[in-house]
């Protein structure tokens, strides 16, 4: 709550904090029957035991009012331009008993990207699979000393948990297919340091890269991950046109990618570049079938873009939801809609 507090402002951080007042109010509602109620009906005088029953429906109502409350305004609150409702389902699983952690190195992020798909097309489903481009590795090595190779293209992190015989042969077929498909070099974390030490190049690829410039350009964009090797080649198309430095890392188990430009913040005419080169990789995105953003949400910057990734038609009918509850135009003034 307090991460997502600080980065919004107005209305926004109002619906927040409503909603997470409403929810500690209906919890609170919907725990009084079990308080007054629950035991003591025999030890109270029929005229007590009345009022409490009486409470305890009150109670009741009052905290679905209260949850039905935070429903709609969950609908109301604008997400990035955007209304969505998001139904999330949590899992609660055991502790894995075991985890380890390797990294394959490759000659390019292309070929990275074909290690990928065929991990995913194996049927192996691990519980990390992260990427880092040239660019990143050489950022990160400067930034945090971790022993990566200097001289690869590319570097895939994989990881699984679960019992012990899992683990040991899903990360065996991953390096099977990694070193299938090209991969320089293919080794598992002898120790936990050294998992823990491989999964912090993925964690602190952003901080390294923006030791670089003065600015940092951060998008995402998502495709299908068997398009992942060719969107990698295409944004290394697109950064040389544009004369502009992309790095990329992301999350290569869903085709999440992280495009990054590191820019001087006075350079104008590189800043025009840098957002110039972001639009074509929104559009060959969404031209591989997949999407302009992956988590980050749309924005401001990819609104442009929003139209031909949904169509005409999904636009206007988000539009005509976005007047029902705010026929003024005042939630998110200059967003979709406002």
């Amino acid at each position: 709550g307090g991460g997502v507090l600080a980065e919004t402002g107005g209305v926004d951080r109002l619906v927040l904090l409503a909603g997470r007042w409403l929810l500690l109010a209906a919890g609170a509602a919907m725990a009084v029957p079990l308080f007054l109620g629950g035991g003591f009906g025999p030890l109270l005088p029929a005229w007590a035991w009345s009022v409490v029953k009486t409470v305890a429906v009150l109670a009741v109502l009052a905290g679905l009012a209260a949850f039905t409350t935070l429903i709609i305004l969950g609908i109301l609150y604008v997400s990035y331009s955007t209304y969505e409702v998001a139904l999330p389902t949590v899992a609660l699983l055991p502790m894995p008993a075991t985890s380890n952690t390797g990294v394959a190195y490759f000659p390019t992020l292309s070929d990275a990207g074909r290690a990928v798909d065929a991990i995913i097309g194996h049927g192996i489903v691990p519980a990390t699979l992260e990427f880092l481009d040239a660019k990143c590795i050489g950022a990160v090595e400067q930034y945090a000393h971790l022993g990566l190779r200097d001289d690869a293209g590319a570097l895939l992190l994989f990881g699984d948990d679960g019992s012990q015989d899992v683990v040991d042969r899903n990360l065996d077929r991953i390096g099977e297919q990694c070193t299938a498909t090209g991969a320089m070099e293919v080794t598992l974390a002898e120790n936990i340091a050294r998992a823990q030490a491989l999964l912090e190049a993925r964690r602190c690829s952003l901080p390294a890269l923006s030791r670089l410039g003065t600015m940092t350009i951060l998008e995402d964009a998502t495709v299908p991950r068997p398009r992942l090797a060719e969107m990698v080649d295409r944004i290394d198309a697109i950064a040389h046109a544009h004369d502009v430095p992309v790095a990329t890392f992301g999350h290569a188990g869903d085709g999440n990618l992280h495009p990054t430009i590191v820019v001087d913040q006075h350079d104008d005419a590189a800043i025009k570049r840098a957002h110039e080169a972001f639009g074509e990789i929104f559009t060959a995105a969404i031209r591989m079938d997949g999407t302009i953003t992956g988590e980050h949400g749309v924005g401001a910057a990819k609104l442009p873009y929003l139209t031909e990734r949904l169509g005409v038609d999904q636009m206007a009918l988000l539009r005509r939801i976005k007047a029902a509850f705010d026929p003024a135009g005042i939630l998110n003034p200059g967003k979709l809609g406002s």
